[in-house]
């Protein structure tokens, strides 16, 4: 599968890197759900192009809030740069191609949590089975944000995956 998920279990440059390394040359899409101050956002990373793909399902967000996780993710990108087989000039090996992707954003008042847009970027992404993410992300026609349904849906199946991965064996043994 040319796509991997990763949740990272610390938000260190070093747990980013290392997962990183194991994907040099090849033509995978590293998808990173990220939090940043209780907001769910999901960043992409093509480990051969090395595009950097961002995705916020937030209708406005301070950009100033995005400067850790850029910070983290060069820093990753770095040490990634400095153990592959790739040579990069100065200039390239500090600069990074980094894509705001136009994606579906979170209607207001919706009751549906910005974690649950990154869960069906995810899914769309791993169904597209590419290893890049299209700019214009929203579909077509343009979706401004997912149709209630479609969110409905990814709940019950995220719950159910849940349940099924970590809950059903301990409940059980009871």
């Amino acid at each position: 599968m040319p796509q991997t998920f990763h949740f990272l279990t610390d938000n260190s440059d070093t747990s980013l890197a290392k997962c990183l390394l194991g994907h040099v040359d090849k033509d995978h899409l590293l998808l990173l759900p990220y939090n940043i101050s209780k907001h769910w956002i999901l960043v992409a990373i093509n480990t051969k192009t090395e595009i950097i793909y961002f995705m916020d399902p937030a209708r406005m967000t301070n950009a100033t809030q995005y400067k850790d996780v850029k910070m983290l993710i060069e820093t990753a990108m770095r040490t990634f740069r400095t153990h592959n087989r790739k040579k990069y000039s100065w200039t390239t090996f500090n600069s990074f191609r980094w894509t705001n992707v136009k994606c579906p954003k979170q209607a207001f008042n919706d009751g549906i949590y910005c974690a649950y847009y990154v869960g069906c970027f995810i899914e769309d992404i791993m169904c597209s089975n590419k290893t890049t993410v299209d700019v214009n992300f929203t579909h077509f026609p343009i979706l401004k944000t997912y149709p209630r349904d479609k969110m409905i849906g990814f709940q019950k199946n995220w719950a159910g995956y849940f349940y099924n991965r970590f809950l059903k064996d301990k409940l059980l043994m009871k």
